[in-house]
């Protein structure tokens, strides 16, 4: 007769090799994130033009999600909701109250309170490492490391907020960390790319190599103003230096993808890409395309929500498929906890998350269908202190934060939108009495608005009404308006803050003179309405296909590759 403590071990050793076994079967993740991409600025979402070949590869191996939503149409408040599945007015990351994003002296960020996807599966055995662009704090409690992120290799802002050589502002060197080490101040932007390519290479084959699970967040710098490049892609595209950018993210998309498959694991790799938000369509030809949509950055009109996107897992996700479903920047997070089976480590203290599971879409399950019955989009925060006006002016209501929703509504047929509050590219606010109304799958760029005297329009609004209501209910009106708490000079963050005497010639902080002295490209007409000499690029540049990595790391099988 077996002995009770002997079988219990027993049981105990079965238990732990199962559990051993099923974690080496661990998908691994990599996130491309990049930053006011509009929908129209890929091949494979129909740019005529733009050179786009390892993304559109990519894609055309994957799943094309064409109606992927952000979750919100600006940069800061679009990191934090994808980083915790939650929309970022839960988290105090949604701005003023027509949005905004943390500034380089900003006391508030991402609170620690709040759970990653990176803090989440670090417990489960993840390997995490951040590179790119952050911008949800740069104060050491919000830095990548304190949100779960082992590793990271990171711009705490946007390019256009710190001065370098292509941007000489008055405003403090623009710095790249490693952890929390400044590395160099102002960063050569010119070389940034190359640089992220190696840090990623590296992370891959290391993890590959000690067989850990690992997820890979890269949230391009590019193609945020000021367009740089580095030589071999300046002048290079025929949509001038917004397409270089764009061009050289290809080129980081290819050399990340390469270094997942050199490193074998290419079969147990899920990737995503999407970008933050839509173009900045105020910098005219500095800023992307919306494709079919209308607007773009800062606005909840489908230009400024709706992002280029695909997931991509060989031998999972089949090739040349596309999916329609709704789906969100959020539900990256609910996807990768529910695929790796580590939901239970969530904390257990009824906060709510806004993102879906979408692995039946991507994995063609259970008919494939989005798990959102309504999709809410927010303009900035809620009944924000900086209000401009007050609650007896018909103008307040622009104050309500849920400035959109899309809904499948009961009996009939598609997905009604409704816009409350508009905004638009000169950055006017209207309030919209009656709302807007829209068949948003028959009519994709907004312009015909469903009349307020058609029979449908009161019973589709009464819909949409409650479930706008539901979703104004369902916030917390008491968590901190981190964006709102300011900035304060001190937070700043500056390597070396005597710099001045050893470079006197340059502003305080400088580390790095070659941030300033480095490669930039030929100047290039952004403006349209000036451009008074024909075309503003001139193309030196061929393309064919092959390329080489920058760091003299050939890769042999890599998608349309480069070669200059």
């Amino acid at each position: 007769i077996m002995c009770p403590l002997l079988f219990t071990l027993i049981a105990l050793f079965n238990f732990v090799v199962v559990c051993l076994a099923n974690d080496s079967d661990l998908p691994n993740y990599v996130i491309f994130f990049v930053d006011d991409m509009g929908y129209g600025d890929c091949g494979f979402t129909g740019h005529p033009n733009m050179r786009t070949p390892n993304i559109d590869s990519l894609a055309l191996e994957g799943m094309i999600l064409s109606t992927w939503y952000t979750g919100q149409p600006i940069c800061s408040p679009s990191r934090a909701a994808m980083l915790t599945g939650r929309y970022p007015v839960r988290s105090g990351c949604a701005g003023g109250w027509s949005g905004g994003v943390f500034s380089d002296t900003s006391i508030g960020g991402l609170p620690q309170s709040e759970v990653t996807f990176a803090s989440v599966l670090s417990k489960k055995g993840y390997a995490t490492k951040m590179i790119g662009k952050w911008h949800v704090g740069q104060r050491n409690e919000f830095q990548p490391e304190n949100h779960g992120f082992q590793e990271s290799f990171w711009i705490p802002y946007s390019v256009d907020m710190g001065s370098s050589a292509w941007l000489p502002v008055n405003r403090l060197p623009l710095p790249l960390l490693n952890g929390p080490t400044v590395l160099q101040q102002p960063v050569d932007l010119s070389t940034l790319t190359s640089l992220y390519v190696d840090e990623a290479t590296q992370f891959i084959r290391e993890k590959a190599a000690a067989q850990q699970p690992f997820v890979l967040y890269m949230a391009t710098s590019h193609v945020h103003v000021p367009d740089f490049t580095n030589e071999k892609f300046c002048n290079s595209s025929v949509r001038g230096r917004y397409g270089d950018a764009v061009q050289e993210v290809d080129f980081l998309v290819g050399s990340v993808s390469a270094a997942v498959k050199a490193a074998g694991v290419a079969d147990r790799t899920l990737t995503f890409f999407t970008a933050d938000n839509g173009p900045w369509k105020q910098l005219k030809l500095a800023g992307g395309s919306s494709g079919p949509f209308y607007m773009g950055k800062f606005t909840t009109w489908e230009g400024g929500m709706r992002q280029p996107a695909f997931a991509h897992w060989p031998g999972r996700i089949a090739a040349n498929s596309r999916s329609s479903e709704v789906v969100s920047t959020m539900d990256i997070f609910m996807t990768m906890l529910t695929l790796s089976n580590a939901t239970q480590y969530l904390p257990n203290d009824g906060r709510i998350y806004d993102g879906k599971d979408m692995s039946d879409i991507i994995l063609n399950r259970n008919g494939g269908k989005s798990l959102h019955e309504c999709y809410a989009m927010y303009g900035g925060a809620v009944n924000a202190s900086n209000c401009p006006y007050n609650e007896t002016d018909a103008r307040y209501a622009a104050c309500s934060g849920l400035w959109a929703m899309r809904c499948r509504i009961p009996n009939y047929e598609g997905m009604y939108k409704a816009h409350w509050v508009t905004r638009f590219t000169n950055g006017s606010i209207l309030v919209q009495v009656p709302p807007l109304l829209f068949q948003i799958e028959w009519d994709l760029s907004e312009e015909h608005p469903i009349s307020v005297s058609n029979t449908n329009y009161a019973i589709i609004m009464a819909v949409l009404e409650q479930k706008r209501a539901e979703a104004l209910q369902s916030l917390d009106m008491t968590v901190t308006n981190q964006m709102l708490l300011g900035g304060n000079s001190d937070f700043a963050i500056c390597g070396d803050p005597n710099s001045q005497e050893k470079y006197p010639n340059y502003p305080n902080c400088t580390m790095t003179v070659e941030g300033f002295t480095g490669f930039t490209c030929d100047p290039v007409c952004y403006d349209e309405d000036s451009c008074t000499h024909g075309s503003p690029v001139t193309l030196r540049h061929t393309f064919e296909d092959e390329y080489k990595y920058d760091n003299n790391v050939v890769v042999t099988d890599v998608r349309v590759q480069y070669n200059f």
